[in-house]
């Protein structure tokens, strides 16, 4: 892409927890999305360089990208929103990439393009339920005025932010996630001795853990084997027992898509993540997927996936069966439809896209 002018952009990232307890600022979703994306875009076009202003505990997700990284604040007057207002006027960036949540914080000199993957602090319910209560009324105030653009993962959060935030529908660019390649591992045989379990453990997930555990321990005819868990250390309740588990907090690509391939059942249990880049690496590897619909599992999975309400045995119980119960030619069907879904997911293709939009933005 041959472009003469050269585009400067700051991007804020984390913290993952503000000094309020249970206050979220960057979700580790966003974190991984945003680095994927940046990193793309900076391989593809040498004329928008990235600098990521970042604190210690996100800085990890930027590997290979320019950064600051910022030591905690403290106590001190303006907390984070004065150390990054300080780093961004310091760079004179020509734009700011930042989480929505972290709108507050961006000068208000400086024009900014928000995004977001996650909205799991406003969750629609699973069943006939009153909607819960939106974003406060300084935060979509932040949110409206901060922004020249704003882009997400999927069309579910175009719709749902759109309603949340008031904002038009056509300003939200989609820039979905990309898929990485699913290469063999240089392993003969399985990964993880089989039959097991995969359960996708994160802030999407662990309101489900619980049931989960519970159903399995009811129905091990429907969740056979050993459990393992990719994502968060699990935690149990007293008295209860997995039995034997194997947690993988991060997992090579090649090796998570060989251990969703051969495992009995991935649970990908996620609310409010529109981005749900390990239901897409599931989806690539053929794998048996039970799914929720809530945030973009419905627009990746379709049709290929067993839905349920883990809040709900019997419904659960139904979605398993029709996992378990697939002939052969029927599985190879499934595995065959879900390598079409996602072939056309590309970083290469979602970089280009963000890189019109800052260039649109920068000119």
């Amino acid at each position: 892409m041959g472009v003469s002018s050269a585009a400067h952009v700051a991007v804020l990232a984390g913290p993952l927890a503000a000094r309020r307890p249970g206050c979220v600022c960057m979700p580790p979703v966003e974190a991984r999305y945003a680095a994927a994306l940046l990193r793309t875009a900076a391989q593809l076009d040498s004329g928008v360089s990235f600098h990521v202003v970042t604190p210690e505990e996100t800085a990890g997700y930027f590997e290979d990208l320019e950064m600051t990284r910022l030591n905690p604040p403290g106590m001190l007057s303006g907390g984070w929103r004065r150390a990054y207002g300080q780093v961004v006027r310091r760079l004179e960036a020509d734009l700011v990439i930042a989480p929505f949540r972290l709108a507050p914080w961006i000068p208000w000199n400086v024009r900014a393009i928000l995004f977001g993957a996650d909205l799991l602090d406003w969750p629609l319910p699973l069943s006939a339920a009153p909607p819960p209560p939106g974003p406060s009324a300084s935060l979509k105030r932040t949110v409206i005025h901060s922004a020249v653009d704003y882009f997400g993962p999927s069309r579910s959060f175009q719709k749902r932010f759109a309603e949340l935030f008031d904002v038009g529908y056509d300003r939200i660019a989609l820039i979905p996630p990309g898929l990485d390649r699913l290469e063999k591992p240089a392993v003969n045989g399985p990964v993880v001795a089989p039959p097991y379990v995969v359960y996708l453990l994160n802030r999407h997930t662990r309101e489900f853990w619980p049931n989960f555990l519970r159903f399995r321990k009811n129905h091990p005819d429907l969740l056979p084997g050993s459990l393992v868990v990719v994502g968060d250390q699990p935690v149990t309740a007293e008295g209860e027992d997995p039995g034997p588990v194997l947690w993988l907090e991060r997992c090579p690509t090649p090796y998570l898509g060989k251990i969703f391939a051969d495992a009995a059942v991935v649970c990908c249990l996620a609310r409010e993540d529109y981005a749900e880049m390990d239901l897409l690496c599931a989806l690539g590897a053929g794998a048996r997927i039970l799914a929720i619909r809530s945030g973009a599992s419905p627009e990746w999975a379709g049709e290929h996936a067993a839905f349920c309400d883990p809040n709900h045995e019997p419904s659960m119980a139904r979605a398993l069966r029709i996992l378990m119960e697939e002939t052969p030619d029927t599985a190879a069907r499934r595995i065959e439809r879900q390598r079409q879904a996602v072939e056309h997911c590309s970083w290469t293709d979602s970089a280009w896209k963000l890189i019109t939009l800052l260039r649109r933005h920068s000119a």
